[in-house]
């Protein structure tokens, strides 16, 4: 059992497994990605202005889409690490 640390030491809001390797968090504004095994951080996408609520991973497991209390919801490339929406 590994224990991952949110960098921001908020409460985990959502969370979704990417792959066998990585999984998302929110804990605030952000989607902080993993390496399960590292532990570490490895990508930070940023744009929501406020709490996290749900994350989704898309069928082609390169697209993210996450909601937040700033009333949008943004689509994420998981491997440009870019908003695309």
């Amino acid at each position: 059992m590994k224990t991952l640390k949110e960098p921001s030491q908020g409460k985990v809001m959502c969370f979704i497994m990417i792959n066998n390797d990585e999984i998302c968090c929110g804990s605030d504004s952000n989607i902080n990605v993993y390496n399960i095994e590292s532990g570490k951080v490895v990508k930070v996408l940023s744009g929501h202005t406020s709490l996290l609520r749900h994350l989704l991973l898309k069928d082609n497991l390169d697209t993210l889409l996450s909601s937040s209390d700033d009333w949008t919801i943004r689509m994420w490339s998981l491997e440009t690490q870019n908003c695309m929406r």
